[in-house]
């Protein structure tokens, strides 16, 4: 078996079937579709039960378990030499798991992958989004979010069984960011720039269900990579933040822009959520020596300032 498709579906009667039904016409056959319920209460089982395709293979929580509790079994069930990570309100796009395959085939150095997205909810101008493609534009990018669409990743199972990688029940509601930063530590990722999945906006997601949430779990998972990187540095990691210690820390750190994208954190959580306070902290001097990644921090904070996620994040009190 090539690739098993992990499916976990909780109360998803209104979607289901259009996800199914994607992932049946996909122009790669080799494949077992992998579904678990997770004990939902609607008519989803039934919808399930009218499928007959021989690639189906169905299992059930007796009680509603979880997202990580079922994704977790899902790794376990899985037999194909890849595992494609799809949700119950998203579709395939009929030639997603080909190319994934294919492109998995011939870049050995990838232990996981994704691609872009169609970001769509049925009203609104259907949006692509474009994550960073290569290792390196991830390595970059890590600490401002989850590097792989998790709809649309595609994952080498051998990678998973050698370093016992799971989904970490410390990180609710933002386990798959966790787990590309567990699996970054064992190899390379990436990501196709053509969009192979379609991803549904709904405000019964758990990213919007459970946003206050999400942005404390992803704040504990910045927290760590920092640590880990000024560690890797042999920097004393500060046990208070202001802009002193910032200036301290900007003058032994490397030139890259992951460590321009530390400052850009730690800049933020002083800046008083005021942008007109964080232009002038970037004016005080302290990316001025040669060779340092200004430009690249400048663009960030462009990109990002409007994330509100960002302008509450702080080091000092990520727990």
């Amino acid at each position: 078996m090539k690739v098993s498709i992990l499916l976990p579906v909780y109360n998803s009667e209104t979607t289901i079937q259009e996800t199914i039904d994607s992932i049946l016409c996909q122009t790669y056959s080799d494949f077992e579709l992998v579904i678990i319920n997770d004990g939902s209460s609607d008519k989803s089982e039934q919808i399930i039960g009218q499928y007959s395709d021989k690639r189906i293979r169905y299992y059930k929580n007796e009680q509603n378990k979880g997202l990580i509790y079922t994704l977790n079994r899902g790794l376990d069930l899985c037999n194909g030499e890849y595992i494609a990570r799809i949700d119950a309100d998203d579709i395939m796009l009929p030639t997603r798991l080909e190319k994934q395959t294919n492109y998995m085939d011939t870049h050995p150095n990838i232990i996981a992958s994704g691609s872009s997205t169609i970001r769509f909810d049925g009203i609104h101008k259907e949006k692509i989004y474009t994550p960073p493609l290569t290792h390196k534009e991830i390595q970059h990018k890590i600490l401002l979010g989850s590097p792989i669409p998790h709809p649309s990743a595609i994952i080498r199972k051998e990678t998973l069984i050698k370093y016992n990688i799971r989904y970490d029940y410390n990180y609710i509601h933002a386990e798959d960011y966790k787990f590309w930063y567990d699996l970054s530590q064992y190899g390379d990722l990436a990501n196709i720039k053509e969009p192979l999945t379609k991803y549904r906006y709904s405000p019964e997601q758990i990213s919007q269900k459970y946003k206050k949430q999400q942005d404390e779990t992803s704040c504990k998972l910045r927290k760590l990579i920092i640590n880990n990187l000024l560690q890797h540095e042999r920097i004393k990691i500060p046990t208070s933040l202001n802009i002193t210690t910032i200036k301290e820390i900007s003058l032994k750190l490397p030139n890259s822009p992951i460590y321009s994208n530390i400052l850009f954190l730690f800049l933020m959580s002083q800046s008083q959520y005021n942008f007109f306070s964080f232009i002038k902290f970037i004016g005080s001097g302290i990316f001025l020596r040669k060779g340092f990644g200004y430009k690249h921090l400048i663009a960030t904070t462009y990109k990002y300032i409007h994330k509100k996620s960002f302008l509450k994040f702080n080091i000092n009190t990520c727990k």
